[in-house]
């Protein structure tokens, strides 16, 4: 589910099903650069792709900026998501350098198709860790 089309009266319904948050990460450097904007819609194609692939258990959140001295925001980001219930966070994107703490899908922007199945395939894997 993306969170832009859930309607309020709907999440109460809905949020007994979804466990986890599935969060695009673009750096805060390539917000302004052409290969940023190629990078988001890369990144954010294989969330949306994860996503429908395994629907019903994923909320898509908005895509997010960081930078390497945001890493601890993101760990606040994933403790305040799951004291909201959520029973995992996940964080997808380009850079492979976020804090090891925290479950990344790395996408290789320098590709030009992916396969969803390794991503769906990590994603269930760390499900059952």
């Amino acid at each position: 589910m993306k969170l832009k089309e859930i309607k309020k009266e709907e999440w109460g319904e809905l949020a007994h099903y979804v466990d986890t948050v599935l969060v695009p990460l673009l750096p805060l450097y390539s917000v302004t650069d052409i290969v940023g904007i190629d990078h988001l819609n890369k990144i954010e194609q294989v969330a949306v792709t994860l996503e429908e692939g395994l629907r019903g258990r994923i909320l898509l959140w908005p895509t997010c900026t960081y930078s390497e001295a945001s890493e601890t925001a993101l760990l606040q980001m994933e403790n305040e998501w799951k004291q909201k219930g959520f029973k995992y966070v996940c964080f997808i994107g380009s850079q492979s350098t976020i804090h090891d703490q925290l479950c990344f899908l790395h996408v290789d922007v320098t590709q030009d198709s992916f396969d969803i199945s390794l991503f769906i395939q990590q994603m269930i894997t760390w499900w059952h860790k």
